[in-house]
């Protein structure tokens, strides 16, 4: 059982240079993405750790990091986000998720808007335009591997991006590979995120933020309840950038989780919005959670996010 596990693994780790290796040709050099909706935290009990979901249980909020999680999740799903940045910047996020034979299957839309800006023309006019609105459609499902040890998924996403009046969309895929009790009570998992088109605005070309993700859970009993040390490394594909994420979660008699995580870029030690320190805490109350999080930032963005899941 494990020998295949590790064949199918190491197939995946090919099939993944094999994807990536072209988009850092092609980015020639390190560069900018355009789609940043699209990495942004959908699930407070995310944001709280880190922001960290490679290898996850099947939260419908934390799919967007691995859908292989899809094949875990045993119950349907719904949850909803809404997250108050900087200024009058919004994210609000709902996800549908519901078992089938060999897994799972979900689908969820996401609103990103940084609301009207003022501007100015030639002749000193007030003009009143949309900083940056998203849109974007998810759909996707997993499937159980090895009796239900290991799971694939996968998760095909569209795009419609406003920025100053123009337009432009995009579609993309996400695909993953996990792995539960890999080695005792560690699961292991590994994601390839936002590979599709680029966005088009008027005549300029960009890229998604394409990353490779892969991340390790450990669970144990700490003073008699669950606690969960995570590490994960997501690669930036085009910026070529690797980033260091690490969180834990700690569940006390299934009723309160308290979280905190770290986020540290590797390769670009000045970037203020990729050095970070989150906290967040859980009330669970039979098949419902309310989570809430925070992000110190060196930039004094702080944002704050508020989710709500169900399961039935």
């Amino acid at each position: 059982m494990k020998l295949r596990i590790v064949c199918v693994s190491v197939v995946w780790g090919l099939a993944i240079f094999c994807f990536c290796y072209p988009q850092v040709e092609a980015s020639e050099g390190a560069g900018v993405t355009s789609g940043i909706t699209l990495i942004q935290p959908v699930s407070a009990r995310s944001a709280g750790r880190g922001e960290i979901g490679a290898a996850n249980d099947g939260d419908i909020g934390l799919i967007q990091y691995n859908p292989a999680g899809l094949a875990f999740a045993d119950q349907t799903q719904v949850g909803t986000m809404y997250q108050r940045g900087f200024d009058d910047d919004t994210l609000a996020y709902c996800a549908v998720g519901t078992p089938i034979g060999w897994g799972s299957v979900a689908g969820s839309v996401m609103y990103f808007g940084t609301g009207k800006i003022d501007m100015y023309d030639l002749n000193g006019n007030r003009i009143r335009k949309t900083g940056q609105q998203d849109i974007v459609v998810s759909m996707g499902t997993g499937m159980r591997l090895f009796d239900d040890r290991a799971g694939l998924g996968i998760m095909l996403k569209g795009i419609s991006s406003e920025i100053f009046g123009e337009t432009a969309t995009a579609f993309a895929v996400d695909t993953g590979f996990m792995v539960r009790n890999l080695i005792g009570s560690l699961d292991w998992g590994v994601s390839v995120l936002n590979l599709g088109t680029q966005l088009k605005y008027l005549e300029t070309k960009e890229d998604l933020p394409a990353q490779v993700r892969t991340g390790v859970a450990y669970r144990m009993a700490l003073f008699q309840h669950e606690f969960i040390p995570y590490l994960e490394i997501p690669y930036l594909v085009h910026e070529q950038e690797t980033l260091g994420l690490f969180g834990v979660e700690y569940v006390i008699n299934r009723l309160i989780a308290l979280r905190a995580g770290y986020k540290r870029n590797f390769d670009d030690a000045s970037r203020d919005d990729e050095r970070d320190i989150s906290l967040g805490i859980g009330f669970i109350w039979h098949q419902v959670s309310l989570d809430y999080a925070i992000g110190i930032t060196d930039d004094l963005s702080n944002p704050h996010f508020v989710s709500l899941n169900a399961k039935f």
